[in-house]
């Protein structure tokens, strides 16, 4: 009798530890945007900025900066997340063209010669 006594409180007790302990489901990742970011260095200067179309579709100027930690704070453009052509045009040329994968909050370094 004593050891069915013991052995039902303990499975209380295992039942009122583990019925406390909460469940985290993380619905962090589906509540931000579908959103991905750009910036653009170079070591050489691009006066003005350059062109940058994506997908044939959106066109922004961009500033182009110095490759350094700090570039990433001020010079970023927001762009939808997925595969996307990047388009870079400067005086009417075309400097760079690539297709880009872009994940959610991910800031992506574009290099410009």
């Amino acid at each position: 009798m004593k050891h069915r006594l013991l052995l039902f409180g303990s499975l209380v007790m295992v039942i009122v530890v583990l019925a406390g302990c909460k469940t985290v489901y993380n619905n962090d990742i589906s509540s931000r945007p579908n959103l991905s970011y750009l910036y653009f260095v170079s070591a050489s200067k691009y006066q003005g900025g350059v062109e940058v179309c994506v997908d044939n579709e959106t066109r922004f100027k961009a500033e182009v900066v110095k490759d350094r930690k700090s570039a990433i704070k001020n010079n970023t453009y927001e762009v939808t997340t997925g595969k996307r052509n990047i388009v870079v045009i400067y005086n009417g040329n075309v400097i760079y063209e690539q297709d880009v994968f872009l994940a959610t909050l991910e800031a992506k370094k574009i290099v410009l010669p």
